[in-house]
């Protein structure tokens, strides 16, 4: 006899022979058993799972002429004949190539005849959701209603597709797949059988790559007899499968967690020049990270199930590279670009930009140089400064507003002549807007025995006003409620709080700068003494650069203040008679800030007794 494959020459022939599928194995010799035989049965499962092997084992079981045994004895007449396909008592139909209603009505005469050499006649319809909607209607009697002694078997992979008058009248077992274990040691039978030399993490492989299919993994196996020269090693698997060595694996798993995107760039390129697949990349690559993500997450044994110590010791020292967040991340990314690759032009690409986005990604990129890092820093120096540029700007065109609109209120109330009244009326605006601006913040105060107490030794005393200050800020502005919520936890220091972002967070940290001045006023609400607001990225130096220029404009502006203040209120001393109050130039700015974050009742309130008393005191 000529050269025939492994999976044919090692087909089940008993029910011992066949590998997982217990329930079924069980249910089928208990109904010889027992004597309670179904007229139709429907096998339903994936392929290489043993549906048509375990048709052909219960037909020749129940033929068999040993009734004292209910495994068929394989020796007698019917067993022979029905394993060689001679017996006329087993018709085996493919439905694929057989699906009109001219098969069926020929099979329905058939089944009208009596078995002629064995106890039944059973008929194995094979992929029988090909069947058309026309044939299966003309099935259904003959299922309904056959003649004694006849047995119909129909299997298939798809049992959505049949209708559901015809799995009505039929007992239903589903195969499952088969699991590694049971696979490799079918493929170790086989051979020990063919005298063939294996390393057993050889086989693992095979049976991992079978995904669950018998027929696939002893495919597989006969064609690696074929390719390799000598004993079967995981080295020869990998390369008849085509799958990358977990060496190439491992490099490029060490480059992504340094954030080398020039280092994985070069193997990729090199994998693709050996003929690796794109989709082939991805999967070897994500099935590695997925061994990685079960190592740290207490999955060790799982992950390292049927592979040898040698690479056991390579993957644990791989999965040293990464943290539990860092391989998970790695691993969805990996995931979501395997899904990707199926509707891609140039998958190619695609695996490229991934591999730089996971490098730029990875917790392990450092700076290569010193000099990268003061390049970097001086970027963002540059950044603040322009920044600051443009808020001096700002703040300047504001204050021109306030003194130009005041003066017009001014003049539209004229009661002297515009030559010498006009100043006296400006001079005396002045002065009533910081005492009616000391009374606002006289109001906005809460009484010092409720303000939070802050110990400078103790900064976790933070932890309560802070979460005050956070709950006041959400009420007025919610969106700089966010951009906070991303800082970590705030220390003060020095009489100065400071918030401080992660590196990955610079666009909160720049997005809440800009709303320091509102910060800063719920903050020195909560605190008996004026706290200073510090706003910067996590690892700058211990001076923001943006909080000491804003700090130092705020000093040279506060003098500015400081010296025309004595010079107004002696004029208008003598003009009005009036009594010298002492005023806070800083209440005074944050009335007349830009956005109020919700205070804008109360100032409107100040700016209107301002008017009031200044139109009587124009009066008077």
């Amino acid at each position: 006899m000529g050269f025939v494959s492994l999976y044919r020459k090692y087909r089940p022939v008993k029910f011992s022979d066949l590998v997982g599928q217990t329930g079924v194995v069980k249910t089928l010799k208990n109904s010889i058993r027992y004597d309670r035989i179904a007229h139709a049965y429907l096998f339903a499962g994936p392929r290489g799972t043993g549906k048509t092997s375990m048709a052909k084992v219960y037909a020749r079981a129940l033929n068999c002429r040993d009734d004292e045994e209910v495994e068929p004895c394989g020796v007698c007449d019917n067993c022979r004949r029905i394993e060689s396909g001679q017996s006329m008592d087993v018709i085996e139909i493919d439905a694929a190539s057989n699906r009109g209603i001219d098969e069926i009505r020929e099979l329905r005469e058939q089944v009208k005849y009596q078995p002629g050499e064995g106890g039944y006649r059973v008929y194995i319809i094979d992929e029988v959701h090909m069947l058309t909607d026309q044939a299966f209607n003309a099935l259904l009697k003959t299922l309904e209603e056959p003649p004694d002694n006849i047995v119909f078997i129909l299997a298939t992979t798809e049992p959505h597709k049949v209708i559901s008058t015809v799995l009505s009248r039929c007992q239903r077992f589903d195969f499952s797949l088969l699991t590694e274990p049971e696979i490799a040691k079918r493929l170790k039978y086989i051979c020990s059988e063919e005298n063939v030399e294996y390393e057993t993490e050889a086989l693992n492989m095979i049976a991992y790559s079978s995904n669950g299919g018998m027929r696939d993994a002893i495919s597989i196996l006969d064609q690696a007899i074929s390719f390799s020269v000598g004993a079967l090693t995981p080295e020869k698997i990998e390369d008849l499968l085509g799958k990358i060595n977990i060496s190439v694996l491992s490099e490029l798993a060490a480059s992504i967690s340094q954030g080398s995107s020039s280092d994985s760039l070069d193997i990729i390129k090199d994998l693709q020049q050996r003929g690796r697949s794109v989709d082939r990349i991805v999967s070897d690559l994500l099935d590695y990270m997925r061994k990685i993500v079960l190592v740290l997450n207490d999955g060790y044994e799982i992950a390292t199930s049927g592979i040898s110590e040698a690479r056991k010791t390579r993957l644990k020292e791989d999965s040293q590279l990464f943290s539990r967040s860092e391989a998970g991340k790695i691993m969805q990314e990996l995931i979501e670009l395997d899904s990707r690759l199926r509707y891609a032009d140039r998958p190619d690409i695609l695996l490229e930009s991934s591999l730089i986005r996971l490098c730029e990604n990875s917790a392990g990129i450092q700076e290569t140089s010193s000099a990268a890092g003061i390049e970097k820093l001086q970027r963002r120096v540059d950044n603040l400064e322009k920044s600051l540029e443009k808020l001096t700007a700002g703040e300047k065109g504001e204050d021109q507003k306030v003194q130009i609109s005041s003066r017009k209120k001014v003049e539209n109330k004229k009661s002297y002549p515009e030559s010498s009244e006009t100043s006296k009326k400006e001079t005396a605006e002045k002065s009533i807007e910081r005492e009616k601006t000391e009374k606002k913040e006289a109001r906005e105060s809460p009484d010092s025995s409720a303000k939070e107490k802050i110990s400078e030794v103790e900064p976790e005393g933070v932890d309560l006003p802070w979460q005050k200050i956070l709950h006041e800020i959400r009420s007025h502005d919610i969106k700089t409620h966010a951009k906070l919520k991303e800082s970590l936890p705030p220390r003060l220091e020095d009489g100065r709080l400071i918030l401080e972002f992660p590196e990955e967070k610079e666009f909160h940290c720049n997005q809440a700068r800009k709303e320091k001045q509102f910060i800063s006023r719920v903050v020195n609400k909560n605190f008996d003494k004026g706290v200073e607001v510090i706003i910067r990225l996590q690892g700058e130096s211990e001076f923001d650069g943006e909080d000491l220029d804003s700090s130092s404009a705020n000093q040279s502006q506060e003098a500015e203040d400081s010296n025309q203040e004595p010079n107004l209120l002696k004029e208008l001393q003598q003009r009005l008679g009036g009594e010298i109050i002492t005023v806070s130039s800083q209440a005074v700015k944050k009335c007349q800030g830009g956005n109020n974050h919700g205070y804008e009742e109360d100032d409107a309130k100040s700016s209107a007794d301002a008017e009031e008393d200044a139109a009587e005191a124009g009066g008077a």
